[in-house]
This record gives C-alpha cells, structure tokens and sequence, in this order.
C-alpha cells in the first residue's frame, strides 16, 4: 500500500502491519524509526555487582 497521509500510515500499520506499507512511501521509515524500542535507562541507583 502506498498511504498519502500520516494518519493513513499509522491505521495501516496498525490493521495490515508495517511491511504491507510500500519501501519507498515517505512515511515509512518514520514509522519504522517510531517503532524501535529505546535503549535501557542508565540506573544510579544500580546495587553493587559482587567484586565491584
């Protein structure tokens, strides 16, 4: 499929899933970059490892 607006993108990905969005829509990589899961939050308050 090839969704002319954002709010089309994100339905189809939400009902079909990413891949039925063409690889050269505009939308898609920002969806796909929306879609990747964020690097763990660095804890200060992280115990002690034994030996450390």
């Amino acid at each position: 499929m090839n969704p002319a607006s954002w709010e089309t993108a994100v339905t189809v990905a939400q009902v079909l899933g990413l891949r039925s969005i063409c690889t050269f829509n505009d939308y898609r990589e920002r969806l796909v970059a929306s879609r990747r899961p964020f690097p763990p939050a660095e804890s200060k308050n992280e115990p002690l490892q034994p030996g450390n």
